[in-house]
């Protein structure tokens, strides 16, 4: 076997054990430096969840924000704690927060 060859045979055992964790599925016994491999993508799939899901929550609240202006029922800033899974039978605390700032509710 080339080197190319390994290489491209590691990642793609690499991506099949991301749509495993992504899809929820155990995982067969690895050495060490796979585990750590798999913990640092876990760890990877979570932060980036998390941050699309901030993302949405604030471009949520800019929406209601728009629909409900003249009404004045939506606030300025929302803070709210949840949780969520991430990643399948993994629940992981968020504390997500959204201020909208002067500019944004001027031309709002």
């Amino acid at each position: 076997m080339t080197y190319a060859a390994g290489a491209s045979a590691s990642i793609m055992k690499t991506l099949n054990e991301i749509e495993k964790i992504v899809g929820g599925k155990k995982l067969p016994p690895a050495g060490p430096k796979r585990n750590a491999l798999r913990q640092k993508l876990q760890a990877a799939l979570i932060k980036s969840s998390r941050t699309w899901y901030r993302k949405g929550f604030n471009r949520g609240h800019r929406e209601s924000f728009r629909a409900h202006k003249h009404q004045a029922l939506v606030p300025a800033t929302l803070v709210v704690n949840v949780e969520r899974e991430f990643l399948p039978k993994t629940q992981s605390p968020v504390k997500l927060k959204s201020r909208l700032s002067k500019s944004f509710q001027d031309r709002a």
